[in-house]
């Protein structure tokens, strides 16, 4: 019986100096993605590439500003398209760098069903975030995989063209 007690109380020590040791790395993390300026983000353009009697694609050109004297890279643009009363998400990886103080238009598409009416003139509404690696590449080297990866959010309304 002491020893299962011993036992219990070498876990709850072990438990609570890894939450510790957790909390001081997060605060790591979160200095460290404080030290840069997060991008900038622009919706430029959304146009209807091509429509069908069953569905349209569009074209959606995002303008990112980096700040930083160093390049970002960046992983994943998730966005929603809302257009009348249906929404449509997607997910698409990004695999570029954004260039260290410099500017730069990345295209995503979106494909959606329609019932055969015209979405030429018609509103929608656009909201997304494109995530990102901090400059010092710790996240994609493994080393913070942890830490959850910082955003740019953008949105924006419009009619389409």
């Amino acid at each position: 019986m002491k020893i299962l007690n011993a036992f219990a109380l070498l876990l709850l020590v072990l438990s609570l100096s890894a939450c510790g040791l957790g909390a001081s790395m997060k605060r790591m993390g979160q200095r460290m993605t404080e030290r840069f300026a997060s991008p900038q983000v622009e919706i430029s353009s959304v146009r209807i590439d091509k429509q069908t009697l069953s569905g349209a694609r569009f074209l959606i050109d995002l303008e990112l500003t980096n700040p930083n004297d160093k390049p970002l890279p960046l992983l994943e643009t998730t966005y929603t398209v809302r257009v009348g009363d249906e929404s449509f998400h997607f997910v698409q990886e990004t695999h570029r760098a954004l260039p260290a103080s410099g500017r730069q238009t990345i295209t995503v598409s979106a494909a959606i069903a329609t019932d055969g009416g015209k979405l030429t003139g018609r509103d929608y509404q656009l909201t997304g975030d494109i995530s990102y690696d901090t400059p010092t590449g710790m996240r994609a080297a493994g080393h913070l995989t942890w830490m959850p990866r910082p955003v740019v959010r953008f949105a924006g309304t419009g009619t389409l063209q």
